[in-house]
């Protein structure tokens, strides 16, 4: 868990992963995944991000020295996202992407993997 770099929720209104991502919240009350650098949300035409618990995950784990480089929202056109600007406060960058709410598979956060695996492969 010390590795990871991106994580990417794809329609997931349960806030156990920004939960388990927030110092305070979590057993062990330390920063888990310290490493972690990008949030990325997939929003479905059901969910709302949950604004307040990402502004306190973020703000903890930057005290904790495990600053987030970015949180990036993508949703459905038809849903106008709830902006929060206080999040930038504690991330270096906040994204709304708004189309398209399928993930895309990004094999470059997958180091020497891209190479071996093909985008058509069964793996």
């Amino acid at each position: 868990m010390n590795n990871l770099r991106t994580l990417t929720l794809t329609d997931c209104p349960d806030v156990s992963f920004t939960t388990t991502l927030t110092p305070s919240e979590n057993a062990s009350s330390a920063v888990v995944c310290p490493g972690l650098k990008e949030y990325v949300l997939y929003i479905g035409k059901e969910g709302r991000p949950r604004i307040e618990y990402l502004l306190k995950m973020a703000k903890e784990r930057a005290s904790m020295g495990a600053r987030l480089s970015a949180i990036v929202f993508n949703y459905p056109p038809q849903l106008f996202p709830a902006k929060a600007p206080a999040l930038e406060s504690y991330v270096s960058h906040v994204e709304y992407n708004s189309g398209d709410t399928t993930p895309r598979p990004r094999w470059d956060t997958i180091p020497g993997e891209a190479d071996e695996v093909g985008y058509d492969s069964d793996w």
